[in-house]
């Protein structure tokens, strides 16, 4: 049985899929640990380079022929950030990626218009900046 989180995270892949063929890749990260059938538990990846915290919905956007990197964190309207998922996105912040809490369409709608508009305005600053140069 479908989980509201996995059904959530489904249709906002479908919306994806259908909105933005042509102008996004993206994909599902499955997070769940390694099961530990002595201690009937999964447990957290622990290889040398693998993350915890990953987001659930990661991709790229065409954006004036720039790819963007997102990542889409699906939450229920109850559903917080564990502390491996507050690391990934500050690290993924840190380097110019996007990363968004979403718990509903509406959300990755907003989230995707703020992409587009901090793009935007990035690459006009820099032909605004360009053409002052020249």
């Amino acid at each position: 049985m479908s989980t509201p989180e996995q059904i959530l995270k489904h249709s906002i892949c479908d919306y994806l899929a259908i909105r933005y063929r042509g102008q996004m890749f993206f994909w599902v990260q499955e997070s769940v640990g390694i099961w530990d059938s002595t201690r009937k538990i999964f447990k957290n990846k622990r290889g040398s380079y693998q993350r915890n915290g990953i987001p659930d919905i990661l991709g790229f956007i065409i954006i004036e022929s720039i790819p963007v990197w997102f990542g889409f964190e699906v939450k229920t309207r109850t559903g917080r950030q564990s502390p491996n998922q507050k690391l990934f996105q500050r690290d993924a912040e840190r380097l110019g990626g996007f990363y968004f809490i979403v718990r509903s369409l509406d959300d990755v709608l907003f989230a995707i218009t703020q992409i587009n508009s901090k793009i935007t305005k990035i690459i006009g600053d820099k032909k605004w900046l360009q053409n002052q140069n020249t």
